[in-house]
């Protein structure tokens, strides 16, 4: 594909993106993140298993940068309580798995990560407000607690949360979201 066509197909999806993040709000945001990290674990396994090196270089990596700018960055770990504190470690454990798999070529690691990452992306699939709702905020958390599974909430070895400040983060991901769309 050539340069103008790339650039405009490139446009045409982040249109589109857009779009359908602001039907719902953070709570698609939120959705579009996970399936875009879901995206990115499969396509990294797909070039890990052609020998792609550049290209799986390029999917984890984007997996890990919405992981840590996209997921992870706005969990409000103050007012979230023990879930958003339990998440920042899965999404810490998860980035270090992602780490192994690149560094690795360890598709077992990935295999994990998606493992991990479908049953929340599922259930927040699940608990998509009406499009236009009103007073559709994004919880804390992207989880509801009444919805946390045992397995989505298990705790993961060593402290990977460790880092996290207890000051919560930024507020809104509509401004990080295309950056991950690329």
């Amino acid at each position: 594909m050539n340069t103008s066509a790339h650039r405009s197909a490139r446009t045409y999806a982040a249109v589109g993106l857009d779009s359908r993040a602001d039907a719902n709000g953070p709570h698609e945001v939120a959705l579009l993140l996970f399936e875009g990290l879901l995206d990115r674990i499969r396509l990294g396994k797909l070039a890990m298993e052609q020998h792609d090196l550049n290209n799986k270089i390029r999917h984890i990596n984007k997996a890990l940068q919405i992981l840590g700018e996209g997921l992870r960055t706005h969990l409000d770990i103050k007012s979230g309580g023990e879930l958003a504190q339990q998440l920042d470690t899965l999404y810490a454990y998860c980035s270090v798995r992602l780490l192994d798999a690149n560094a690795h070529n360890d598709a077992a690691a990935l295999d994990e990560v998606h493992s991990l990452i479908k049953p929340l992306a599922d259930a927040w699939r699940e608990a998509r407000p009406a499009a236009g709702a009103p007073g559709t905020e994004l919880p804390a958390t992207p989880l509801d607690a009444g919805n946390a599974t045992a397995e989505a909430t298990a705790p993961y070895p060593g402290n990977y949360g460790a880092g996290r400040s207890s000051s919560g983060a930024s507020s809104g991901l509509g401004g990080t979201l295309l950056r991950y769309a690329a």
